[in-house]
């Protein structure tokens, strides 16, 4: 595997971890949806 793709698998990692608690914690519903659409846009 290349070093860029282990960067970009790295990252995704980082996302996930962060997401679930960032999404309880802090942001409102809409916010949420918003993350979402812009997660289906980068797939």
């Amino acid at each position: 595997m290349s070093k860029k793709n282990e960067d970009i698998i790295k990252f995704i990692n980082e996302c996930k971890a962060l997401l679930p608690k960032s999404n309880k914690t802090r942001n409102p519903p809409n916010k949420i949806k918003d993350q979402e659409e812009n997660l289906n846009y980068i797939d």
